[in-house]
Order: structure tokens, then sequence, then C-alpha cells
């Protein structure tokens, strides 16, 4: 990434919750597999979007999905102020038949393009 981490993507990383391109952030899950929702952690580790549970708003808990970012479909995410304030997912993806939905995100546009840039190696690979 570009610009200096912040403290919390460097503990990310040093806790091996994220790769060393830094791509974590907190986001609200408004759409699981298994009908979860609520604060989570986003952090992309090798090839795949790691989801963890968010305990009391400050702790980082279980790793509730491990969705490899090369076979997803329908990526969808927005980016600017405007569109976080929008109602609707932010980001959203589907993978093996289930739905996926997020938002409450900010300044999150690099970490973004790392699970784009993921997304979209999966996708010149099935082609």
């Amino acid at each position: 990434m570009s610009k200096k981490m912040s403290n919390f993507t460097l503990s990310c990383i040093e806790r091996g919750f994220c790769d060393e391109r830094g791509a974590a952030f907190c986001a609200t899950a408004t759409k699981l597999p298994n009908g979860e929702f609520g604060m989570v952690l986003l952090a992309v580790k090798e090839h795949a979007l790691r989801i963890y549970d968010i305990l009391n708003m400050r702790e980082i808990g279980e790793l509730l999905y491990s969705v490899p970012l090369r076979e997803i479909s329908g990526l969808k995410s927005k980016t600017g102020v405007i569109n976080m304030l929008l109602p609707g997912e932010v980001l959203s993806f589907d993978y093996n038949g289930a739905h996926y939905g997020f938002t409450n995100m900010y300044k999150v546009n690099e970490q973004l393009q790392v699970l784009r840039e993921e997304a979209e190696s999966g996708a010149e690979d099935r082609s």
C-alpha cells in the first residue's frame, strides 16, 4: 500500500490476520450465508478474504468465513463519501451460491483495491 499504514493495520499484519499488503478493515456485515450480521473484520491473506467476528466492538473474535477471492462472482464495491452515505451494500459478492454484503466502511479504497485485484486475477484464470 502506498500510504503509511495505520497502527490497526500493522497490528493485523503482526497478528496474522492479513498479509503484508495490509488489506484489513472493519465493516458491518448485512448478509452472510448463515444469517450472521454485525461488525466484522475483513482481511485479505494470501488469496482469500477472511471474515472475523468482532466482539464487544473492540476484540477480534473467531474466523467466520474464508472466501477464495479468485472464486467469487458479482463483486461490487462503492467508494467515495457520497456512496458511503447512500443506503445499500457498499461491498457485495457471491460465492458458492451465497451472497455476502457489507456496509459502514470508510477510507478503505486501497484495501478494496487489493480485494479487487485478487478477484480479477481469478476471473482471468477462469477465462
